[in-house]
């Protein structure tokens, strides 16, 4: 790469700024740390029902499906008499969290 004509910096002003800026951004970033933990913390914390949630329903259809193997498949009307479920499974709400407060506020709100 070409010098472009007319005065360049001296070295050691260079040096210095880039080390300034080095200083700088981790004084920044050490004093950030503490609040992305808390964030983090946070949102595990708010993924534990969902996670729990999740795992339920793993675990129910690995169950229906060692009924009903052929569940699924292009098999299923089939074998569908023979692998009959006793009731089908309850509705479940998986609105999240988030949208259940929204939801309640406005209703809160219209009713006042």
């Amino acid at each position: 790469m070409k010098q472009l004509p007319g005065r360049t910096r001296p070295r050691w002003i260079t040096v210095l700024l880039q080390g300034a800026a080095a200083v700088v951004a981790t004084i920044w970033l050490a004093s950030l740390l503490p609040y992305l933990l808390l964030m983090a913390l946070v949102v595990s914390l708010m993924l534990i029902p969902t996670l729990r949630r999740l795992r339920k329903e793993a675990e129910q259809t690995v169950a229906a499906q060692q009924r009903n193997p052929c569940q699924g498949t292009p098999l299923e009307p089939f074998f569908e008499t023979l692998y009959r479920q006793a009731a089908p499974r309850p509705m479940v709400d998986v609105t999240p969290p988030h949208r259940k407060l929204i939801r309640a506020f406005w209703q809160w709100r219209q009713r006042r």
